[in-house]
């Protein structure tokens, strides 16, 4: 785990080293010898965080009218890492592999995809939370889950967990009716 975080330091640290001597040789009349761009295969070090959709916009993968900082891949990343304090031991496992399955899989998108980023993030998004047995943590991490996933955004929750049984979704939709006015109060 440290070495992930030295090569993700170092990447970082490169980008910026990158960014700031391409802006200092540009007022110096630089030559055409500059290192090239970072790539997506830059953004392969954040598999897994949520930096990975900054990374994103910073080597520009979908263009400048798509930002991925404000995707919703990257809400639900912010919002996983916010409340896994308050879930239990497997919804904390179950949010670290959903995030390395997302991030993996918008890593495999090819460029073309990005016509539709945000569709195709949810898509993405509700399968892995799926693949990885959201009905094993929903219950247990109720209140983590609802809290995540906001009232805009609940629709995705019920979505990604379609294939959980009846009673255990029965059981959730009433207790978020019950609770939606205390959480979102």
């Amino acid at each position: 785990m440290e070495a992930v975080k030295l090569r993700t330091h170092a990447v970082l640290v490169l980008v910026l080293l990158m960014q700031v001597t391409e802006g200092m040789s540009s007022r110096v009349g630089g030559t055409e010898d500059q290192d090239p761009a970072p790539s997506i295969d830059d953004c392969s070090a954040h598999t897994g965080d949520c930096r990975y959709y900054t990374c994103l916009d910073q080597i520009g993968s979908c263009g400048k009218s798509t930002n991925f900082a404000r995707s919703i891949g990257h809400k639900f990343c912010r919002g996983l890492e916010q409340y896994k304090s308050l879930m239990t031991e497997q919804g904390k496992q179950w949010a670290f592999n959903v995030k390395r399955c997302v991030t993996k899989r918008l890593s495999e998108l090819p460029p073309s995809s990005c016509t539709d980023a945000s569709r195709t993030t949810r898509h993405i998004f509700t399968s892995c939370a799926a693949s990885e047995d959201l009905c094993t943590i929903l219950w247990p991490n109720r209140s983590p889950l609802f809290l995540i996933f906001t009232e805009k955004h609940w629709l995705t929750l019920l979505e990604s967990s379609r294939t959980c049984h009846r009673s255990l979704l029965t059981r959730f939709v009433f207790w978020t009716m019950n609770n939606s006015e205390i959480i979102y109060s």
